[in-house]
């Protein structure tokens, strides 16, 4: 379903690459950004503390890991992006989560398009 609304976009890195996750926060668009080398467990986990919103988990396997869904979310998303302001190039959200088996959504890369305007996108 498109979105009708711009994405909050939550600690962009500056420059390079980042994770990211895709979610509906009280039914707006958020995408949360976080180092390469953290998972996204954790920066799903660290976002919703941040907003007070209760953090519920299961296990897979030997993991623990975040649910995909609260009385007040649900995660759509996750993947990989690259920033470049000083080409305005932005590489949209590619590659997939390992541990939730989970790709960008499409919705949030068409939106980002129409949200950017004016940015190079791969």
């Amino acid at each position: 379903m498109p979105l009708e609304e711009d994405i909050q976009i939550v600690n962009l890195p500056e420059e390079g690459h980042f994770k990211l996750v895709q979610l509906i926060v009280d039914n707006h668009p958020i995408m949360v950004c976080g180092p390469i080398i953290d998972f996204h467990k954790y920066i799903l986990r660290d976002y919703l503390e941040t907003q007070g919103i209760a953090v519920e988990t299961f296990k897979q396997g030997s993991k623990t890991l975040i649910a995909l869904e609260g009385p007040r979310y649900v995660v759509v998303g996750m993947g990989k992006g690259e920033i470049m302001p000083g080409i305005k190039f932005f590489q949209l959200p590619y590659d997939s989560s390992s541990d939730y088996c989970m790709e960008p959504d499409p919705d949030f890369e068409e939106r980002l398009r129409q949200q950017l305007t004016g940015w190079n996108f791969k």
